[in-house]
């Protein structure tokens, strides 16, 4: 397996960073599960649906929720490496690498896979449970919409398929079906916390392996 590319210094100096600074050890361990949280959070209420209808978390809760972790756990993983390798970055080609051995690359060669068969399995059953609940959660209805309580009870719903997103006043199990429905449309969120739990583990796992970084110099 030959380098990808070659890559300016400040690129190595980040990832020599990256991959030995304790603080960033924690941020990708939390990242990590910060994803998982929201995952199986999300698929619970989501299977708690199938049965009754019955909502563990508003849709609310879980976008409230998502929205919070998600996108701040993104922005260490994704948006930082990425301003970084934007900046100017001029690659060469990777058969050019081998006749300039004091220049600087990112990737070098192992044999070993980057995790562990046993993490390995783990994000696949992940991947194959969460995509089971996505899939069974939008085949028993699935919708995007609002609701609100108000004094005596009153339940009142607004989506786009009961008079055209207008508030509606509806019984009791209407609403909680309608609130149901819209549980199941935020089992996507499930999706986006496996993939930042699989890139905050890869990262944990890529620190245990430095002959695969070669910015160890």
């Amino acid at each position: 397996m030959r380098p990808l590319q070659e890559v300016p210094e400040r690129v190595v100096r980040f990832w020599r960073w990256r991959l030995r600074s304790p603080v960033c050890r924690v941020a990708d361990t939390l990242a990590a599960a910060a994803g998982a949280a929201v995952s199986a959070i999300v698929a619970v209420d989501c299977a708690a649906t199938w049965p009754a209808d019955r909502v563990l978390f508003s849709d609310h809760d879980l976008s409230r929720l998502a929205g919070v972790l998600i996108p701040a756990c993104w922005a260490w993983l994704f948006l930082v490496p990425a301003a970084l390798a934007l900046r100017r970055t001029a690659f060469v080609p990777a058969r050019r690498a081998w006749r300039k051995p004091g220049r600087p690359q990112l990737w070098g060669r192992t044999g070993q896979p980057l995790l562990p068969p046993r993490v390995r399995t783990c994000v696949a059953a992940s991947a194959v449970a969460g995509l089971a609940v996505i899939v069974v959660s939008f085949a028993m209805g699935a919708a995007k919409g609002s609701v609100q309580v108000l004094p005596g009870p009153v339940y009142r719903v607004s989506t786009l398929g009961l008079n055209n997103a207008a508030w509606t006043r509806v019984s009791a199990a209407q609403f909680s079906l309608w609130q149901a429905r819209f549980v199941r449309e935020d089992s996507l969120f499930i999706f986006f916390g496996l993939l930042t739990t699989s890139v905050a583990v890869s990262m944990l796992a890529l620190r245990r392996q430095p002959a695969r970084v070669g910015v160890n110099g």
